[in-house]
Formats: structure tokens, sequence, C-alpha cells
């Protein structure tokens, strides 16, 4: 019989493979390879043997040879794996913690160490002659010796590649797919095809079909093995966190530019030199910002992608979403976002250090005017450092002038300053350089021995 294979693209994106017939291969093939499993990689890792030919096969001292080890596995003396019979070799500890209860036991348990991406492994006889081999992943990241011709692609977590059929064409592109787990071990029954017994007694002549039939069936296997694959966004994190509440909580720097550093690990079943930029679109009502990261740290796995968001101070307080999005180099992309929330901030500050009535004259008012200018000292300014609305109280509880009359204006209206808090009308709202005039006057209407006096004055800003 002949062997017909198909291959057929999909616009890049799939590879349709058509067997009609497999021709036999005359040596054990490593028919499946779990690298990558889901609950554990310690125990849950497993290779499948198969024996196509129609004799057993003492594969005693048999060795799979790993990016790890020449000799990562050792069979046991009597080790026999008999005709259409599989053999299957797990990682210490398959028993309890393969990833499917269901699973057939393995006929052999040891150490085993495999990676997830851009490896291979070799099955070799005691004698050390190579009897198959499998890889998968970036070619120039395996071994010499760990792949046939060209690998096949690297497998996703609880994923197997599996061999067609039981070809072995020497080329691990062709004979392997990706696909779901079905493990089979030496007491696995096996249906190998016979003859039909009604045949017997026909001498060995094959009965002919009637010329006048209408139709006629064909077993048309149908195996899609996906060609690429997303990046994958394994984990994030903002090493700014003001808030013990659960998520992300960032609290302003007072009149300043707040830095939250990001940090992105990304990886890619196509491999990590496929991962073209991770940026990060930040956005809120009337609020949008984008930032690229830049790649810190390789790894054979992942990537590690880092960069600095930037919030002023006046930015509005509340829910900001930060919508992460990985791109590869064919323009696919995988999102995910979170929200941070960045906290109400109430902080203020004034030009001036301190207040001085010059030249202050009994039965006359002194004045001091205040401006929106917060370079200036002579003229107070209050400047809004934070993301909330102010109002102002100014009050003083060790204001010795003998009764006379101190008052301060944030604009226009004048309020008096007394030994309790009293609050302004007038409020200062958020955003860049929002400052207001901070004026006072002195009434000495009561007489004043000609002195120093000093005293205290607080100003108090609370949300409006």
């Amino acid at each position: 019989m002949r062997k017909i294979v198909l291959l057929l693209p999909i616009i890049g994106f799939f590879i349709l493979v058509v067997a009609i017939s497999a021709m036999a291969t005359e040596h054990i093939v490593i028919n499946q390879v779990y690298v990558d499993a889901v609950d554990t990689e310690a125990g849950g890792e497993a290779i499948e043997l198969y024996n196509p030919t129609t004799s057993e096969i003492d594969i005693s001292g048999y060795k799979i040879k790993t990016e790890s080890s020449n000799s990562d596995v050792t069979l046991l003396d009597g080790a026999i794996i008999s005709a259409n019979s599989y053999y299957l070799i797990a990682d210490n500890g398959w028993g309890v913690l393969k990833d499917n209860e269901s699973w057939p036991n393995a006929d052999h348990e040891e150490a085993l160490t495999m990676y997830n991406t851009n490896s291979g492994i070799a099955l070799i006889t005691a004698e050390d002659v190579i009897v198959d081999v499998i890889g998968w992943g970036d070619t120039e990241s395996i071994e010499p010796g760990l792949y046939e011709t060209t690998p096949a692609y690297n497998p996703d977590s609880g994923f197997v590649l599996a061999r067609l059929n039981f070809v072995d064409t020497d080329n691990n592109l062709n004979d392997l797919i990706i696909s779901q787990p079905n493990f089979h071990n030496s007491s696995s029954v096996v249906e190998v095809p016979q003859g039909d017994p009604e045949d017997e007694g026909n001498g060995g002549e094959e009965e002919q079909e009637d010329p006048d039939t209408d139709d006629s069936e064909v077993d048309l296997p149908l195996f899609i093995n996906l060609t690429n694959s997303l990046p994958l966004i394994l984990n994030y994190n903002l090493t700014v966190d003001d808030n013990e509440e659960e998520g992300y909580q960032v609290l302003p720097e007072p009149g300043a530019i707040k830095t939250i550093p990001l940090n992105v690990v990304v990886a890619d079943n196509d491999g990590v030199s496929d991962i073209n930029n991770v940026k990060v679109l930040i956005t809120a009502q009337d609020y949008v910002q984008e930032v690229v990261l830049t790649n810190t740290e390789n790894n054979t796995d992942w990537v590690l992608f880092s960069g600095d968001v930037l919030f002023d101070y006046y930015n509005a307080p509340g829910d900001y979403n930060l919508l992460l999005s990985a791109t590869d180099k064919s323009s696919e992309n995988s999102e995910q976002n979170f929200v941070m929330e960045y906290l109400p901030l109430i902080a203020f500050d004034i030009d001036a250090e301190s207040l001085v009535f010059d030249n202050a004259k009994n039965k006359e008012t002194a004045e001091i005017n205040g401006d929106l200018d917060f370079s200036t000292t002579t003229s107070p300014t209050i400047k809004n450092l934070g993301n909330t609305n102010l109002s102002y109280g100014i009050y003083s509880g060790d204001l010795a002038i003998n009764d006379n009359n101190l008052q301060y204006s944030l604009g226009a209206e004048y309020y008096n300053v007394t030994p309790e808090l009293v609050m302004a009308m007038e409020s200062l709202n958020f955003g860049v350089n929002q400052t207001i005039g901070l004026g006072f006057k002195l009434h000495l209407e009561k007489y004043l021995k000609p002195d120093m006096y000093g005293a205290n004055m607080n100003i108090v800003g609370v949300a409006s």
C-alpha cells in the first residue's frame, strides 16, 4: 500500500492533513509526549512509546535523552514492548500526580525533566543507537540531535504532541500534531485490523466486488494542526499600592507627578522572539494615556515588559481602566484589563512664610493683599496641590490684639479670624496651577501700646 498525504494550508492559520492509509514503520516510535502538565511539572510529564511491528522488542536498557541529561530515563532489564502495543514512561509520582485520574498508570516511573518549549527527546538503545527523535519549538534553541528535519510546534499546557498513524517520515513537523492526551500503557487493548473471518475457506481469493455497486466508502481521517498562537499575558502588577484593600489604590504625589511602575509578563507558544510589543491604555472619563512598555528581561518561556505610568497630582480621583495589549509579529494580540483607583488627596500650600503688618497704626486699617501668583512671597497665595476641590477657613487661639478685629478674604468677602474655625464660602477647584489670593485686614479701633505683637494662625482646607 502507498501512503498518500495531502497538505492544504488554510490562510496561514491551519494545516489540514488527510491520510488515506499509512505505510508501516519498522521500529519503535515515540507516539505521544506530554511536556507541559497543567497541575504539576513534577510527576505530571509522560512519554508514550508504540511498537508498530509484528514482533515484540526487548527494550531493556533503552534510554530517554533530554536536554538535561543523555540518560534522563533508563528502562529496567526485562522491559518488553509487545507487537502492536504501547509502553508508557512517566515522571516519578505519575500515579498520584497525573492531571487526569482516568489516565493509565505508567509501565515505568522515573524522575524525568523535559522543557515545555524549544526542546526535544530521543529514544536510544542500550548500545547508544538512536531509535526515534521528537523536537518542538525553535530550531535555533534546540540541542542538535533532539529533532528530526523540522521541529513540531510548541504544545500548549495540557496538550500532547501526538504522532499521526504511527508513521515516521523523519520530519517532526509532518509527523506530529498538537492534540488532547489519550494515553495507553502495555495493558491497553490495541485493535489491529484483521481479515474478515468469512473470507476463510475462499482459498485466499478475494471476493470480487459487484461492478454494478452504486457507492464506495473510504476512511478519511481529518486532523487540524494550529500553526500559530497568540501571545499570552501571564501576570502583571503595579509596584505602587497605597492601600491595603483588594486591588490597586494609588495616592497622588502632592503638587508633583506620581510615577507608577508597571510590570507585565508575556509568553508565546510560537517562541518569545515572536512577541513584538506590549502596551497599556489607561482610560477614564475625559482621560486617555497610552504607554509602550520596554522589554527588560528575557527568559526561555516568558518576557518581562516594564514601564512607568505617570499621573499628575490634579488627575481626578476615581477608577481608571488599564487595558494591557500584547502583540506578536503577525499583528495578533491578546488583551487583559484591570482597574486602578486614584485616591482623593487634600493638599495645599501657601507661598508666604509669615504675615507682617508693617507700620500698623492705631485707629487705622492695615492690609495685606493676596494675589494669584504663587511665586511671590509678600502677597499670599494658596495653591491646590491635590485632586479635590477645597474650601478654607482660618482660626487663631492666641490672637492677643485687645478685641481688635483681624479679617481674611479668599477673593472678595471678608471673614473674621476667630478662636474657632469658620469656613469661608469660596472654594478652590483642583487642576493645573489652581490658586486663590489670601488677603488680610487689621482694624485697630481699640488702642494698642506700640510693640511687636505675634500670633499663630491655622489655615484649614477641607473637601468641598
